[in-house]
């Protein structure tokens, strides 16, 4: 069986970004941050772009800065 946050690492290496919302739908992953937190942790190189929703409520978009995982 495959962790929720080997299934997020997955997401990054197929090259998409992933925000709070698309993890909660995709993984049932409720604290995406802090799975970002252990896989920079890790080694991966994962950007932040902060967004606006059309409400004007900021969220983050995160995305992997390069494939290549130390």
């Amino acid at each position: 069986m495959t962790t929720k946050i080997e299934r997020i690492r997955q997401h990054f290496l197929s090259g998409r970004s992933l925000t709070q919302l698309e993890a909660i739908g995709l993984y049932g992953a409720f604290r995406l941050a802090a799975r970002v937190h252990d896989l920079k942790a890790q080694g991966m190189k994962i950007d932040t772009l902060m967004k606006e929703d059309p409400n004007g409520s900021p969220y983050a978009e995160y995305h992997l800065r390069s494939a290549r995982v130390r």
